[in-house]
């Protein structure tokens, strides 16, 4: 790897931070993906629930008209049948 030689000439305590860092860098790499694609996973998980609960939802207020007319009409003759 090439150095500057302004960093060379700085010391030898610079030129341990700057393979600190590299090697920090390197490292970072290494963790970095895997985490990325773990929260991808995580988000889409999330959607999934999110998109679950929905349609849930949406069949419940389906369910619940058709439930409510149905009660309606049972209603409807009982009271009829009453007179």
């Amino acid at each position: 790897m090439w150095i500057p030689a302004a960093v060379l000439a700085a010391g030898t305590a610079v030129v341990d931070t700057v393979w600190m860092w590299i090697e920090i860098q390197r490292a970072s790499q290494a963790w970095l993906t895997p985490l990325i694609a773990c929260l991808a996973v995580w988000i889409a998980f999330q959607q999934f629930r999110v998109a679950r609960n929905k349609l849930r939802l949406d069949l419940y207020e389906k369910r619940f008209k058709v439930y409510s007319a149905v009660k309606e009409f049972i209603l409807s003759g009982a009271a009829a049948g009453n007179r």
